[in-house]
């Protein structure tokens, strides 16, 4: 800016200048006429001056007319500027936004994809346990079904006790000492004797990958356990998400210490009835596309 305006006095003066010096003898009468007090002025002399002062003036406001004008265009330049930066901060704004919903989105699909990984294994274990149940028509089997020594891993009389959750998963593991069965991992649908000992089997598996589901997710799963306090220890890490399933099925909050006396088989049942719960979410929630 002080630039432009030094530019500009330059030329305005060296254009006075240049005029004095192309009418030399006009400045010389005026230089005269002024040293003896402007008597001597004659009018051709006082117009010429009066020409020279309006060029000068006319100079004058030429150069404020500049300065006017610059400091205006700065004015503009500064408002489109701040405009430009406002419009910026918007935009930046309008994709902040952007990613975060991109954000929310991304979670809603992860629980999504959580809840159909869910859905599909419990229609693979309905699928199971509907062929576990489907092996034989009557409600009991002749020892001819029974393969050699097999026919001996359960008494005739077998029924499945109502333990509670932890305990029948450490006999999952070890079996059940005291009433002499054997581990029930080892055992196969064909090894009981009624269509109900062969769904609670399929109960007890479905049992048992719920919880080594959420075993894995803690980093404490252990395929096989060194012994009976090993699986109960990992039992335990898991029992949280379990009563988690209670609470939100019972709506009862306070329930720690009554939870230990639930049979295992009522666990299932919630579980389940927890597993349609979440199918029935994610079909209302692609219905809803």
């Amino acid at each position: 800016m002080e630039e432009k305006l030094a530019v500009c006095f330059r030329t305005s003066a060296d254009s006075i200048f240049r005029a004095i010096a192309e009418n030399r003898p006009l400045a010389n009468s005026l230089q005269s006429g002024l040293g003896d007090g402007g008597t001597g002025v004659d009018a051709g002399v006082k117009a010429a001056a009066e020409d020279n002062l309006n060029h000068l003036i006319e100079v004058v406001w030429r150069m404020y007319d500049f300065v006017t004008k610059t400091r205006d265009g700065e004015g503009k330049l500064r408002e489109g500027i701040d405009a430009k930066m406002q419009g910026m901060q918007q935009c930046l704004q309008g994709i902040q936004n952007t990613l975060e919903e991109m954000k929310g989105s991304m979670k809603e699909f992860e629980e999504m994809k959580r809840s159909i990984k869910e859905l599909k294994e419990g229609m693979t274990d309905e699928i199971k346990r509907a062929d576990d149940g489907g092996e034989v028509e009557d409600e009991t089997v002749n020892d001819n079904t029974m393969e050699g020594d097999e026919s001996r891993l359960l008494p005739t009389n077998f029924k499945w006790v109502k333990a509670n959750t932890r305990a029948i998963y450490t006999q999952w593991h070890f079996g059940n000492r005291e009433k002499g069965y054997p581990a029930y991992k080892t055992l196969k649908p064909r090894h009981f004797y009624t269509k109900d000992q062969k769904k609670r089997l399929s109960d007890l598996r479905y049992l048992v990958r719920e919880i080594e589901i959420e075993a894995r997710a803690l980093g404490v799963y252990v395929e096989q356990p060194d012994g009976i306090e090993e699986a109960g220890f990992m039992y335990d890490q898991c029992e949280n998400f379990l009563m988690e399933v209670y609470k939100k099925a019972r709506g009862e909050w306070n329930v720690t210490s009554r939870f230990g006396h639930l049979s295992w088989m009522t666990v299932v049942n919630l579980l389940r009835n927890s597993e349609r719960a979440r199918a029935k979410d994610v079909e209302m929630f692609w219905c809803s596309y």
